[in-house]
């Protein structure tokens, strides 16, 4: 048994925690595993965040790395046991704050975060690809996200056009941020072991994001997507655009060298999914 599996271990057995199922709950606790998210978290030759975010401290397999770093920390966390465990020890410090809450129902807006922070989580994967797809349309300061997935939700994170893993996730979080693998993570890494092998990956915002309205975009793409097997034209047109904007749709696919008539979502990479959609949406 490794030193860090130990320690974590001790703590919840001092704690009185159990693992809950309902919140998806699989503490890390492989140390290889451990100090290569805190090393993607410190980011080679970039400056330190304003502040780090991190959703589900629990046992704090990376929050002790994470408090190390200095920046400001905010903890999301849901559980009961580990606020109280968290809030004592965040008293120790001054501007870190804990916020006992959902991370897909708090209003980031209160979180005040200035731009540049990072966000750091061993995310349920239950709430994995909402939050991915929250922090893109409404990045609320995070520039910069390390952020582990099951590997299934991992691949199509990294996913190209026309294959299968390609979609909806895919073209929204794509659109905004430059992602990367960091590391995979196998089902001996967890306490308890999970029955899917993860990974992790880290987002960086691009550096000329598209300036357009992300949450009607993430409308667009939603209904591009709707039926997977249906032309993408007839999917936007029932779900999207009124009747007025088809024959507009077909001159702009046509500009980008798709067919109204042949063309589905999954063919178009993210960048042509703005292109298009700034192009239906300007007056």
């Amino acid at each position: 048994m490794s030193a860090q599996r130990d320690r974590l271990l001790s703590r919840m057995r001092e704690l009185g925690a159990e693992p809950k199922r309902s919140l998806g709950q699989n503490f890390l606790i492989s140390e290889t595993a451990i100090s290569r998210i805190l090393l993607a978290a410190r980011g080679t030759g970039l400056p330190p965040p304003p502040a780090i975010v991190e959703i589900g401290p629990g046992l704090g397999s990376l929050t002790e790395g994470l408090l190390a770093l200095g920046p400001p920390l905010v903890l999301i966390e849901l559980d009961q046991t580990f606020c109280v465990y968290w809030r004592g020890r965040l008293a120790e410090r001054d501007g870190d704050r804990l916020f006992e809450a959902d991370a897909l129902r708090l209003d980031w807006a209160t979180l005040a975060l200035p731009e540049g922070a990072l966000l750091v989580a061993n995310l349920p994967y239950q709430i994995s690809s909402s939050l991915a797809i929250e922090r893109s349309v409404a990045p609320h300061g995070v520039t910069r996200m390390v952020l582990m997935f099951q590997r299934e939700v991992g691949q199509r994170l990294l996913a190209k056009p026309s294959t299968p893993d390609y979609g909806l996730l895919t073209a929204v979080t794509q659109a905004f941020w430059d992602i990367r693998l960091v590391l995979e993570a196998g089902p001996r890494d967890f306490y308890p072991p999970p029955n899917v092998a993860s990974r992790v990956l880290e987002f960086r915002a691009k550096s000329d994001p598209p300036p357009i309205d992300r949450a009607r975009f993430l409308k667009f793409v939603k209904a591009a997507f709707a039926h997977r097997r249906k032309l993408m034209a007839r999917n936007l047109a029932q779900g999207f655009l009124g009747g007025t904007k088809s024959e507009q749709m077909a001159v702009n696919l046509a500009e980008m060298g798709f067919s109204a008539t042949t063309t589905r979502a999954e063919e178009l990479s993210p960048e042509e999914f703005v292109l298009l959609f700034q192009a239906l949406t300007t007056p």
